[in-house]
Parts: C-alpha cells; structure tokens; sequence
C-alpha cells in the first residue's frame, strides 16, 4: 500500500493541501475513546462519510482555485463546520 508521503514532489516548493477527519468532534470508528464516546454530548462528535469528505474536498478546490485566480473565495457548501471549543452551541 502507497502512503502520500511516498510520491513527495522532488520541488522544494510544493505545497501539500488536506484536511482529515481525526478530530475530538469526530466518530473515528475502532477508536476506543469513541467506543464510549467521550465527551461526545460536549463536542457533538459526529461520523464524517465519504458524502462529507467529498464536499469539503471540492470546497478546498474551489477555495484554491480562487486563489489562485486573485479572488475571493465563495462561501463553502455543505453542513456547518464543527465549533471551535468544546460546547458545539458556542456556550462555553
């Protein structure tokens, strides 16, 4: 199996964009902390789809492709980011 970091550009100045689904506000299935789903009403730890991920890659492109056009990016599709914080109603 290929690993991203196994086709490095051999140019010192490329950049590597992403995002993963790794997070405390994230269900990571087989993760033991999620099996009793820790601090799950706190962060309102969700499972994030294949549906999601293709979204939020297709709201990165379109946020590079503005950029790389000297515009301002459109605002992103899709479902609301997690908050920033542990109390995803912005409480705390």
């Amino acid at each position: 199996m290929k690993h991203a970091t196994d086709h490095l550009p051999h140019d010192a100045h490329a950049w590597w964009f992403g995002f993963d689904c790794n997070h405390l506000y994230d269900v990571v299935p087989g993760r033991a902390s999620h099996q009793k789903r820790f601090l799950a009403a706190e962060t309102g730890a969700v499972y994030r789809d294949d549906a999601y991920v293709i979204c939020e890659i297709m709201n990165l492109a379109r946020q590079l492709r503005a950029i790389a056009d000297g515009e301002a990016p459109s605002p992103r599709e899709g479902k609301p980011l997690p908050a920033i914080g542990l109390d995803p109603r912005g409480k705390g």
